[in-house]
């Protein structure tokens, strides 16, 4: 899973989030997207996607967000945003995602959901904000 178009292990991935945003003290979120596999009722399958958020000191929210390949593209991802970001502890805060510059797909997405462009880091991630209040 990544936030990318170059795929990433998943540990490595919440590694480098972890260690770029979560102090021990600030809130998080964890959101694990589980499908049943086609022979059970049961959530018993793999995660498929997941989305991550954290509180930062000036109560802007992180968010990082992956699926698996297979699960791209069905909207999945457009689903997942849409619960997190109409959660009543998300409205009145500005949410921030880190995107690497050749992922396409997930800026479009991220702009779609009212993300704005708002600064390029290390010539590789683009950092968007979507604004408190642009439910």
């Amino acid at each position: 899973m990544t936030n990318s178009q170059s795929e990433i292990p998943e540990d490595q991935q919440l590694q480098w989030f972890n260690q770029t945003y979560l102090p021990s003290s600030r809130a998080a979120l964890n959101v694990w997207l589980i499908r049943p596999s086609a022979s059970s009722e049961t959530l018993t399958s793999p995660a498929v996607g997941y989305c991550l958020l954290r509180s930062g000191p000036q109560g802007e929210m992180y968010i990082t967000e992956g699926l698996l390949p297979s699960y791209r593209g069905q909207g999945l991802g457009s689903w997942l945003l849409t619960e997190i970001l109409n959660a009543r502890y998300i409205q009145d805060r500005s949410v921030i995602a880190d995107i690497l510059v050749n992922n396409e797909s997930s800026i479009r997405l991220h702009e779609k959901f009212g993300f704005v462009r708002q600064s390029l880091i290390d010539d590789k991630i683009v950092r968007y904000e979507r604004p408190a209040h642009s439910c």
